[in-house]
């Protein structure tokens, strides 16, 4: 069964790893060195569509 989580709850997520790997004080996800080359994008992509929700219609 697959989950249903609006993106804005992923980048929540995706933040969250950022700060568990230290990772939070680098501009990107370069540190990360991910298993897959799609992984860091992916993050990336949930973190932006977060901070563009919080951030409202510009």
């Amino acid at each position: 069964m697959g989950k249903m989580m609006p993106w804005v709850f992923q980048g929540i997520g995706a933040h969250d790893r950022r700060v568990q790997y230290k990772l939070d004080n680098q501009r990107d996800l370069s540190g990360l060195n991910p298993s897959s080359q799609y992984t860091a994008s992916d993050l990336a992509k949930r973190i932006n569509c977060t901070v563009g929700f919080l951030l409202g219609p510009s």
